[in-house]
């Protein structure tokens, strides 16, 4: 009936109605999800735009790309009755919220969106996600082998291949965030999705977004952190060789991706490092607790920092260590003995001899004999100098060694 009724219609006056109910159907979220409706209207419309594109209308450009747009609706439904025949309605994913609306006139230039990231979950109103309707699929067991079924849902959306492995697995981990289960092991989920993306600056994304969904000071963390930066130093390296065709802002963001997993990934193979120390040594409860503050206190301090260097990690270690030593020296409730004190001198020792045995370039030694001189004659109090050893290399503490030097045997001599 109703192709007999677009019969009495010039084609272009099919195209226009069968074009309005098309606007007007994906519109309706109360039929997003009847897959069989979108496919007659579509069915109609193609026909007529085939039509219109063999009589060599005016402005082919344009019906092409409208073929091109209904094409990939075509293919999209084809996969979704497919795939999910045997669910019941209201599990389906709403189809029409997986393309943009069509342009109010055909011929006019489309004004499209930027398109999601491989990560997804953007909140602005200027980014398109058509993966966000799967979310719902994707956060059900077997999330991984619909995943596998819906592949090729990549390319008709216009996305990257690998985005949506990608997604079913950024869902999959913040589920099991929500729940008491642990996350699953680098090897086993995160190394094959990235393995599925093209693009090196998708894959350190991804994993450095994985990174911080891992327990802190994690070996999987830092497992996440290798494989980012690799990646990104991989994508820093194709820009860097268009020579020029980038623009700035893409040179900039490689740079600066670069630069900050580098900084995370540092910072944490250096507190897994100085944690293992505990695992070398015999120590008392008592004295692996007061370990274990002064290494958070070195940890924040080296997060705050907008630069990480080792070189500050066993600055503030030798600090901290020394201050909880101290202090729990002075408090006769802990307990803290001699033996102790000794234990925890040892345990400190040995976290720094590991960081110089790392970083050739520190020498513990000296810059323990440089805080000394700078504790003699400032005391705890570091205002009264005028040098600021929280900046300084181990490079710079040493060139100023001889001025300490200096200011000690004048304070001696004026005594």
């Amino acid at each position: 009936a109703v192709r007999l009724c677009l019969s009495y219609l010039p084609v272009i006056n099919q195209s226009k109605v069968l074009r309005k109910c098309l606007i007007d159907l994906e519109r309706d979220s109360r039929a997003s999800r009847d897959y069989d409706r979108h496919t007659l209207v579509l069915t109609l419309y193609s026909e007529c735009l085939g039509k219109l594109v063999t009589r060599k209308e005016t402005r082919v450009k344009a019906l092409e790309a409208e073929t091109l747009r209904v094409q990939r609706r075509f293919d999209v439904l084809a996969l979704l009755s497919t795939t999910f025949e045997s669910y019941p309605w209201e599990k389906r994913p709403e189809y029409s919220k997986m393309f943009e609306p069509l342009p109010l006139d055909p011929f006019s230039p489309p004004t499209k969106r930027k398109m999601c990231s491989v990560l997804g979950f953007e909140e602005s109103g200027d980014v398109f996600d058509p993966l966000a309707p799967l979310h719902d699929i994707l956060d059900h067991s077997g999330a991984n082998s619909m995943a596998g079924a819906l592949a090729s849902l990549c390319s008709m959306v216009q996305l990257p291949p690998g985005y949506l492995h990608a997604r079913s697995l950024i869902v999959r981990f913040r589920k099991l965030r929500g729940s008491s289960d642990g996350l699953p092991k680098v090897e086993s989920s995160v190394i094959p999705v990235i393995k599925k993306l093209v693009s090196p600056a998708d894959k350190a994304d991804l994993a450095w977004w994985c990174s911080s969904q891992y327990a802190s000071g994690s070996v999987e963390q830092l497992h996440c952190l290798d494989l980012a930066h690799s990646n990104a130093t991989t994508a820093s390296e194709e820009i860097e060789s268009l020579q020029g065709r980038a623009s700035k802002e893409d040179e900039r963001a490689a740079l600066d991706r670069v630069k900050r997993i580098d900084t995370a990934r540092a910072i944490l193979s250096d507190h897994i490092l100085v944690d293992k120390v505990l695992e070398q040594n015999n120590s008392s409860d008592l004295v692996q607790k007061v370990y274990k503050s002064i290494i958070r206190k070195v940890q924040k301090v080296s997060a705050e920092k907008e630069s990480y260097c080792p070189e500050h990690f066993v600055r503030e270690l030798l600090i901290e260590g020394s201050l909880a030593a101290a202090l729990a020296s002075l408090d006769d409730c802990d307990g803290f003995t001699t033996v102790h004190f000794r234990s925890l001198a040892i345990l400190v020792h040995d976290a720094c001899k590991l960081l110089a045995s790392r970083y050739t370039h520190i020498f513990v030694g000296r810059v323990a004999r440089i805080l000394a001189r700078r504790w003699m004659i400032n005391g705890d109090d570091a205002s009264d100098s005028n040098v600021d050893y929280s900046s300084m290399k181990t490079t710079d503490l040493l060139a100023n060694s001889d001025n300490s030097e200096k200011k000690l045997s004048d304070a001696l001599l004026s005594d």
